[in-house]
């Protein structure tokens, strides 16, 4: 019976431990932290990255958030036409593609005379569609001033929510003061706010059709009665090129004299979805500096399965493989919500990574780790067990009781508790125990108080 107590006792700690996890809320990223963020790839274990020429870079696997390359990603870079990426998600996400827009005068002539263009006059029309063609393949200058001023009224005005956008999805060091990306010294972005930008872009089927077309032939009509040819100057998907990649889905190009070459990718291969951005690079480095990016990761990584089928995480492994053991009683208290998905090393395997629990918001997280590198957080529900289960309502009673109203875990107070408890616990298990030894010793026994204790005790 005293092995029953303990092994209960070896239950409490082990759920406490469990819970007992120091952790802050999840929020977005200042600079200094998506710093650390972008230059915290381990070095032991991890695929030797090739060098490039760009001055910064940055790839992300989409589908998991999971950084596989950077390089200055945070450094303030001037992004030329790149920025053409976020005007076409603002007019995406506020105009309508069937819409008529006019070219006002401003629009046609502001853009200086060696800015690239569709030939577009002032008080021609063009539709919204149209007119996002000519932004994302031939980069027309003209276009971009066009579709602010019909999103905000002006320029000016959509600058303004050029930068609240950049801010909402996270951006740590962007700027922006026009809407097609020609130098002006306080208009710059990052590596890294390029990849945001473009994952929000390619989140939608109208910006992927438009921006994955090699070419786009937009005939008269009764609009603008005359023809307009345009074809992309990404390299990456035109067939002809000696760049051509056939993973690569879209992206955008840019180039100033002060920016260098700059390019945004989207590519998808091998149930990996990578955004790939290069910034600062000269002649052709920047397709060439894609395709060796994107060739290391398909060479080098893969999508690996990480969460509910990892046997080491069930309620088994968590609760009854331990050193003490606990009586198995058919709960099964916790579940992993979904098949979480990790990017790793084609060489390693899931049961490898490191893993570790912690508490955010009030939700239970299992964390993967590679050489201290996060791979991949699960999220740990309770199982339909767990409304049945007297130790997990305990446990959770305390963990309610402790949290801070931004989430966090007291742990020293919740460790007071469960030492309280186990104290508790075993004063009442010895003067029981010790009772029981008596009547046992006297040949006398009480039945029914014995079954009413193990009714208690049952889990």
């Amino acid at each position: 019976m005293k092995k029953n107590w303990i092994r209960v006792i070896a239950g409490i700690i082990a759920v406490g431990m469990f819970f007992a996890v120091v952790t802050q809320p999840a929020k977005a990223m200042s600079l200094n932290e998506a710093t650390e963020w972008t230059e915290s790839l381990p070095e032991e274990g991890w695929p030797q990255a090739p060098e490039i020429h760009s001055q910064a870079a940055i790839v992300v696997e989409i589908g998991t958030g999971e950084l596989l390359y950077a390089k200055n990603a945070t450094k303030k870079m001037y992004p030329a036409s790149t920025t053409k990426l976020l005007t076409a998600l603002l007019t995406l996400e506020q105009g309508n593609l069937d819409d008529v827009i006019s070219y006002s005068w401003k629009a046609v002539n502001s853009i200086g005379q060696n800015a690239s263009h569709i030939g577009m006059r002032t008080g021609e029309q063009l539709s919204v569609r149209d007119s996002l063609y000519g932004l994302l393949l031939p980069s027309a200058n003209e276009a971009a001033n066009a579709l602010a001023e019909y999103i905000a009224g002006s320029t000016e005005e959509f600058v303004q929510l050029m930068n609240q956008r950049a801010a909402e999805l996270g951006a740590v060091n962007s700027h922006f003061c026009n809407a097609n990306g020609l130098h002006e010294e306080s208009h710059y972005t990052c590596a890294y706010d390029l990849y945001l930008i473009m994952n929000a872009c390619v989140m939608r089927g109208d910006f992927i059709e438009i921006d994955s077309a090699p070419a786009y032939f937009k005939p008269a009509d009764e609009i603008l009665p005359k023809d307009i040819p345009m074809g992309t100057t990404n390299m990456l998907i035109k067939k002809e090129s000696e760049y051509y990649n056939d993973a690569v889905i879209c992206g955008k190009t840019g180039y100033t004299a002060e920016a260098g070459r700059v390019l945004v990718t989207y590519a998808a291969k091998d149930d990996m979805e990578l955004i790939c951005v290069v910034m600062g690079g000269e002649n052709q480095e920047h397709f060439e500096d894609t395709n060796t990016l994107l060739a290391y990761v398909y060479e080098n990584f893969k999508k690996t399965q990480i969460g509910e089928g990892d046997g080491r995480n069930g309620t088994d492994s968590l609760l009854y493989s331990t050193p003490l053991g606990i009586p198995r009683t058919g709960y099964q208290l916790v579940h992993f919500q979904g098949n979480a998905m990790g990017i790793l090393p084609k060489d390693t395997k899931a049961e490898e990574l490191e893993r570790s629990f912690l508490t955010i918001d009030g939700k239970n997280y299992l964390e993967y780790r590679f050489h201290g590198y996060l791979v991949s957080r699960v999220q740990m529900t309770e199982s339909s067990d767990v409304q049945t289960s007297p130790l997990f309502r305990q446990v959770s009673h305390y963990q309610s009781e402790m949290s801070k109203p931004d989430g966090t875990l007291q742990v020293v107070h919740i460790t007071a508790i469960v030492l309280m408890a186990i104290i508790g616990i075993l004063i009442l298990a010895l003067v029981w125990a010790g009772r029981q030894d008596k009547k046992s010793h006297h040949g006398s026994r009480n039945k029914a108080g014995q079954m009413k204790l193990d009714r208690h005790m049952k889990w």
